[in-house]
């Protein structure tokens, strides 16, 4: 990063703030629209389709995650770290994903008979060969996001995310499954949508298409380094289904999935955007280590009070939850709903503290956070391979504690910040998070005519954080945060 001083440096903090805070609005509305239009179409295809089919669909696509990451190669990532990127740097990284994904392409579909026997489906392997021609688009797609990104463009993967969920993968996989097709719908919705969120990618970040494989050494050192990491967190986030289908069955990863799927939704798109957000803003500043550290504080925050309070009334509310939103064939699958709703406060925060330090350069802190925490999620799932899904899956939200501990320890030695500080930022989500639980439970307990498929608890628990933060507004936000939301908002007028 270069050096700036007096008020060039001032103007171009104050730049890289206003373009931040502008790409954060686009990611917070965007991912709002997509959540939405996800729990619709959610809702819709599980109706039409049942369990087994999304078990099938989720094999296929944790497959074709990890010859994606492998594809990357780390290049994206690499592309929005260096600090000045030119053609050569472009055509470097498109060279080798390219070559790479068309290998994986060929590998995906010969493996395929391989990953049928493992899980036990025939279907899987006809899926897996049709889904390994998208390799070669996903890669092409991605490599124009990640030029997006590094110039905090949002607005563009956003409205492209937005309309290609909803117009592609929603209206041809609800087309499929209406006419019988199965897990196959799911697949049709998502080669679809992938196709058209390439062109419309390209369209509006045309790049060179002229490819090389020699170029900058630094480059594919940091895209390697980066590469171990996607891989390792495609492991912890990914190997479960395999897992889960060979020792549980497929309809038991059906209702694992599905359960992911909606306790995931509000925050799991938001969460990709700004992960990429603030790997974005933590590599341009880089060199200043305290502001990094007061960002991250900010962020923790921020992302506590989005996610714990919701999530716990989630958790103590499952049944009625999934009663609500998918009816009644869904009823068994409410303790898998219990536990992945209190696992994702700890994920959320946890993969947003990677990404700064990711984007500060210590990926070799990264590097060790997530190789431990996916030996132990995963370990924890075999050795509980004997007790019912409905008990092991609570290792869940225990491996999600523990990986947030101790990623979070990395980060505050590097950016020299306290335990205490953390705490601090945490205080108001957990008192918020308290409240409504609470609330809820109260309600339960006086009121004895209300069912495992009644809302009010739940309703009163937000009613209750509701009136707590229209009581007291702002003030549950620590000086820092209110500062910025203050400013954020003035900033928009």
């Amino acid at each position: 990063m270069p050096e700036l001083s007096g008020g060039d440096g001032v103007a171009e903090a104050a730049k890289l703030g206003f373009r931040g805070a502008e790409a954060l609005g686009w990611v917070t509305l965007g991912a709002t629209g997509r959540v939405v239009s996800q729990l619709v179409v959610q809702v819709t295809l599980a109706r039409l389709l049942g369990p087994e089919a999304f078990g099938s669909f989720a094999v296929v696509l944790a497959f074709m995650g990890l010859c994606l990451v492998l594809a990357d190669g780390g290049f994206g990532a690499a592309l929005v770290h260096r600090p000045d990127l030119r053609e050569d740097d472009v055509r470097l990284a498109l060279g080798w994903t390219l070559a790479i994904a068309l290998s994986l392409a060929v590998f995906m579909a010969f493996a395929g008979h391989a990953v049928a026997q493992i899980v036990g489906d025939p279907e899987l392997a006809p899926m897996c060969q049709a889904a390994a021609a998208l390799l070669v688009p996903m890669t092409m797609r991605n490599l124009g996001v990640s030029l997006m990104h590094r110039a905090l463009d949002f607005k563009g993967p956003q409205l492209i995310d937005f309309f290609a969920y909803v117009f592609c993968f929603g209206g041809v996989s609800i087309l499929g499954a209406w006419m019988g097709w199965g897990a196959w719908s799911l697949l049709a919705g998502f080669s679809a949508q992938v196709l058209v969120s390439l062109v419309a990618t390209y369209a509006l970040r045309p790049h060179t298409l002229r490819p090389k494989w020699r170029g900058s050494r630094e480059l594919r050192t940091f895209g390697l380094r980066t590469l171990g990491i996607d891989l390792l967190n495609w492991g912890s986030e990914q190997l479960d289904r395999f897992l889960i289908g060979r020792l549980w069955g497929l309809q038991a990863l059906g209702h694992y999935v599905v359960c992911l799927n909606l306790a995931r939704a509000p925050v799991g798109m938001l969460l990709a955007s700004v992960r990429a957000l603030t790997f974005s803003s933590s590599a341009r500043f880089q060199a200043d280590p305290a502001a990094v550290g007061r960002g991250l504080l900010l962020m923790i925050e921020a992302a506590a009070l989005s996610t714990v309070p919701v999530f716990l009334l989630v958790s103590l509310e499952a049944p009625a939850v999934l009663m609500l939103v998918y009816g009644p064939r869904w009823h068994d699958a409410a303790p898998l709903l219990q536990a992945l709703a209190l696992g994702v406060p700890a994920l959320v925060i946890s993969t947003l503290v990677a990404s700064v330090l990711r984007g500060v350069g210590a990926v070799d802190l990264e590097w060790k956070s997530v190789a431990g925490s996916a030996a132990l999620y995963l370990g924890g799932l075999l050795a509980l391979a004997a007790w019912p899904l409905a008990i092991a899956v609570w290792w869940v939200p225990v491996a999600a504690m523990l990986r947030l501990a101790w990623v979070l320890g990395m980060a505050l030695r590097r950016l020299e910040l306290s335990w205490t500080e953390v705490a601090t930022a945490l205080r108001s989500p957990v008192l918020l998070a308290v409240l409504g639980a609470l609330a809820a439970l109260g309600v339960r307990d006086w009121s004895s005519s209300v069912q495992s498929h009644d809302l009010s608890p739940a309703v009163a628990g937000l009613l209750a954080l509701a009136a707590a933060l229209a009581s007291r507004r702002l003030s549950w936000l620590s000086p820092g945060l209110r500062q910025w939301v203050l400013n954020a908002w003035a900033s928009r007028k």
